[in-house]
């Protein structure tokens, strides 16, 4: 039987607007190039690996109006299994609104049907065997995130935690996590380190090793992304790209991390390709709209 990934998170319509500066209090500026898409950290990863082949699985709510509907209809149009999203009565479907100036971007979650995410709805979705993969990130209920994780464990799953936005984790769930996958705010935040040379990202891997987090990636922008296990630890450099529009990078290095995960290729490889896939995406605007090939990512390693 195939392997499948389960992905339990958020679904959210961005939109997006850039501005020369932000306004001040009490000012009105005018905006350019306005977007809107759907996204949401969780349904983005999903679409990524599915969009790859992998056979994916979604759990997550949206609001009952057209816009919660029509994110079900793109993420069923992209490949992922969208028969355990629930249509939640009693709210909106999650907003972000992202904000660009010049080559930053600020981003303001309403999270809607996300926060109603439940262990009830976990219970029902999560069928997993030995070696499926369990994905979840931290734009849902943490309550319903750890339930999830002790769940998968039972089942012998493979947890792979994006811990986005960045929050505390608990140490009796940091032990259950087989990979921990996070940027340098977020590992700053875990460890009180902040890993931006070799040296405190060895520093930083190894105060949640002592946790019992088994493998750590932690993503670099532009240098790359820095790996680490109980047996070796290595940093993996990116490719030179014109950075368009860094937002889609982090969900479509996760995407292109657990398709090749569970391809069962080795660590190594399945980082080359996570870190060249997020790269291809800064290149674009509204990157959330594009998935890079196989045959792109290979042609740049």
């Amino acid at each position: 039987m195939k392997n499948k990934i389960y992905v339990i998170g958020s679904i959210n319509i961005d939109e997006k607007i850039s501005i020369d500066s932000i306004p001040k209090a009490g000012e009105t500026k005018h905006g350019k190039n306005y977007h809107i898409s759907f996204g949401g950290k969780g349904a983005n990863q999903a679409i990524v690996a599915a969009s790859l082949g992998a056979s994916t699985l979604f759990l997550g709510r949206v609001g009952c109006e057209i816009q919660g509907e029509e994110a079900i209809n793109e993420m069923r149009k992209n490949g992922v299994n969208v028969d355990s999203i629930i249509k939640d009565t009693t709210a909106y479907t999650g907003r972000a609104i992202i904000i660009y100036e010049n080559m930053d971007n600020r981003i303001l979650l309403a999270p809607g049907a996300n926060n109603n995410v439940s262990e009830q709805d976990v219970e029902k979705f999560i069928d997993g065997n030995m070696n499926d993969i369990l994905l979840v990130q931290f734009e849902i209920p943490l309550e319903t995130i750890w339930h999830a994780i002790k769940l998968a464990k039972k089942k012998n799953m493979i947890v792979v935690v994006n811990p986005a936005p960045a929050k505390r984790i608990p140490k009796e769930i940091l032990k259950e996590i087989d990979y921990l996958i996070l940027n340098q705010s977020e590992a700053e935040l875990l460890t009180g380190e902040y890993p931006e040379k070799i040296e405190s990202c060895k520093i930083a891997s190894n105060k949640l090793h002592e946790c019992g987090v088994k493998n750590i990636v932690i993503t670099l922008g532009e240098k790359g992304a820095f790996y680490s296990n109980e047996n070796l630890s290595d940093l993996l450099p990116s490719i030179r790209v014109n950075v368009v529009d860094t937002t889609g990078a982090g969900d479509t290095f996760l995407g292109m991390f657990v398709y090749k995960l569970l391809e069962e290729e080795a660590i190594e490889k399945i980082i080359q390709y996570s870190v060249v896939a997020g790269a291809l995406a800064c290149e674009r605007e509204n990157a959330h709209d594009y998935v890079p090939t196989l045959e792109e990512i290979e042609g740049k390693m």
